[in-house]
């Protein structure tokens, strides 16, 4: 017996839904696409699993907007736009790290970057999923 990964994918796209619709006029557009794409990209880099991606990208998002909003507070930035520097450094200094700590994996990439416009899609991400080594099943 495994997860039910329909239900739980609509109850994540309804809590997500229901996330962008009140944050929206809270803070702002950039602030929410911000917070609920680079934490969850910036995790996806460290972790493999889903339940430490969850768990990482939740910390990672409160991180960026303590950090952000401690620098708004100290050298007069706007919040939102001290958040979204912190958020995406994270992930731009996540990213720079990937090949020092993934470094066969990094090589595998570069070879299949270099091969994709001759690949179809389909066998791109198929290499592209390959490269990224084993990841974890829906089952129990």
């Amino acid at each position: 017996m495994g997860y039910p990964v329909r239900a739980i994918g609509v109850l994540v796209l309804a809590a997500v839904a229901v996330t962008v619709a009140c944050a929206v006029t809270a803070v702002g557009t950039i602030l929410v696409v911000t917070l609920l794409i680079a934490p969850p990209l910036t995790a996806r880099l460290w972790v493999d699993r889903s339940s430490r991606l969850f768990v990482l990208s939740a910390a990672l998002g409160a991180g960026a907007g303590f950090l952000g909003l401690a620098g708004s507070a100290i050298w007069g930035l706007a919040g939102g736009a001290a958040v979204t520097l912190v958020s995406a450094g994270m992930l731009a200094l996540s990213a720079l790290s990937l090949p020092l700590r993934r470094h066969g994996q990094a090589s595998r990439l570069r070879g299949l970057a270099e091969g994709l416009p001759v690949a179809t899609a389909t066998t791109a991400v198929e290499q592209l999923l390959s490269a990224l080594g084993p990841g974890e099943t829906n089952q129990v």
